[in-house]
């Protein structure tokens, strides 16, 4: 036995050190995660692969997986997902995560999805935390009566080259959906100088579809493997993702010829752009206000362009399974004179189809304090820990009986948060954008609702 050892040689004693030293490490690990972590009665999900645990069997079929084991053990479980035993929340307990200061929705985003890591940052000017807030109330919100007309013309001239007066399927809309929702976006963050530019709206259309495409390369990584791994990943891949960066400088080119006129003559100019150069960037030099711009333009993509899309693909897809709503909807939107601030019966429409297609497992939250929180019925949330919210509870079931059931109900329109409607997430962190997300997708239905019918069929 003494001689097999000795004739080793060099590179597998290496492999064998390197081996056992690893076993060593993750068992210790295991061992003081379990040790560490305070015994509870939360039932976990079993699953049969080491680090894979859940992972596979969620993403194959999250409606499903949700359904399955809210079913079998209520409306809060843990289950292994991406690499870790996370929490799932259920039922009045959510307003306890989404109101905790130490439970961070961006923290968790940023773990697969940091779009911070493709923007430079080298000459940008950072704005302050108010900013956006400021600019979706302020520049958004309230100015929206003097957008409406801009977006229907956006709206009449992606329709007039998509479908003409033809019926729209509902296999394929996700394409019409994202041109709607792109240039109705840009008609309010830009206005004219920026629609005319191909390049632009090219790369402000299609910058999401491509850096998820490039992130979804990441997910292995993310299971099979440490967080600080997937880290370490990102911060070296996500930056020289060819295609979100070829698109970012395809902006920065267009954008600069624009921003030296607005800088010059701001008076000419009444869109969101304006409200960022005139209120946080005059006093920058040219090619800082660029980049911030052009920055804060591919951060948009994300949050808007891409949120709003799928929104609005989920409602056609819905509308066009049900044709006797779209008349009724039809009559709603002349009686009002296209006014999307009375469309009652569309509103309660799209409370309906968000909530009905709300339902997996999502809005994660990651503790970033430094302190144990402990849950109003025992469950202790770790330092770190991820916990998820399970929508399936709290939004009922996943289908719509009667669209327009709320039409009476002024406490529950489609931006009104609460406990049961949780798409835009709750209390003071809710998205700030949804107000404006809504009233521009009432704008697209009406438009598109009153030249076309919806049915289900084939590709456009």
């Amino acid at each position: 036995m003494l001689n097999l050892f000795i004739n080793i040689d060099r590179q597998t004693w290496v492999l064998l050190v390197t081996a056992t030293v690893g076993i060593t490490a993750c068992s210790l690990y295991l061992r003081h995660a379990r040790s560490a972590r305070p015994k509870d009665a939360i039932p976990h999900v079993p699953y049969k692969y080491p680090f894979i645990g859940s992972t596979l069997e969620y993403h194959k079929d999250p409606v499903q997986f949700t359904k399955k084991w809210t079913e079998r053990y209520g409306p809060t479980f843990r289950f292994h997902f991406n690499g870790s035993s996370v929490l799932v929340v259920g039922g009045p307990m959510v307003q306890e995560i989404f109101n905790n200061p130490d439970m961070s929705f961006q923290e968790s985003n940023k773990i697969l999805f940091d779009i911070g890591l493709f923007i430079r940052k080298d000459k940008s000017f950072e704005f302050p935390p108010s900013a956006y807030r400021d600019m979706i109330l302020k520049g958004m919100t309230s100015q929206f009566n003097n957008y409406a007309e801009r977006i229907r013309e956006e709206c009449t001239c992606v329709l007039d080259q998509a479908v003409g007066n033809q019926p729209v399927t509902i296999a394929g809309c996700y394409r019409l959906a994202r041109s709607l929702v792109t240039r109705v976006g840009a008609a309010v963050i830009g206005s004219k100088c920026i629609l005319s530019n191909p390049q632009f709206m090219e790369a402000f259309e299609m910058t999401a579809d491509n850096g998820l495409t490039d992130i979804l390369w990441a997910m292995p990584i993310r299971v099979l493997f440490p967080k600080w791994a997937h880290t370490l990943y990102k911060k070296f891949a996500y930056p020289r993702f060819n295609s979100v960066r070829r698109r970012h400088m395809a902006m920065v080119k267009a954008l600069g010829p624009v921003i030296e006129m607005r800088r010059l003559h701001p008076e000419n100019y009444e869109d969101i752009m304006q409200f960022m150069i005139s209120n946080y960037l005059m006093g920058l030099d040219h090619e800082t206000v660029v980049l911030t711009i052009a920055n804060w333009l591919l951060v948009m993509a994300f949050l808007n362009n891409l949120t709003t899309t799928l929104a609005l693909t989920s409602i056609i897809g819905l509308l066009a399974r049900h044709p006797e709503w779209q008349l009724e909807l039809r009559k709603e939107i002349e009686d009002v004179k296209g006014d999307p601030k009375l469309m009652v019966k569309l509103d309660s429409l799209i409370r309906e189809a968000l909530r009905s297609d709300g339902q997996n497992i999502g809005l994660p939250h990651t503790h970033v304090g430094k302190k144990p929180i402990v849950l109003s019925n025992g469950v202790t949330i770790m330092p770190g820990d991820e916990v998820y919210i399970n929508a399936r509870f709290n939004h009922g079931s996943n289908t719509v009986e009667d669209p327009f059931c709320h039409v009476e109900q002024k406490d529950k329109t489609a931006t009104k948060v609460s406990t049961e409607f949780l798409p835009f997430g709750l209390g003071k962190h809710a998205c700030p954008g949804r107000w404006f997300a809504v009233q521009s997708i009432k704008v697209i239905l009406s438009n598109l609702l009153t030249r076309a019918f919806l049915i289900a069929g084939h590709p456009l």
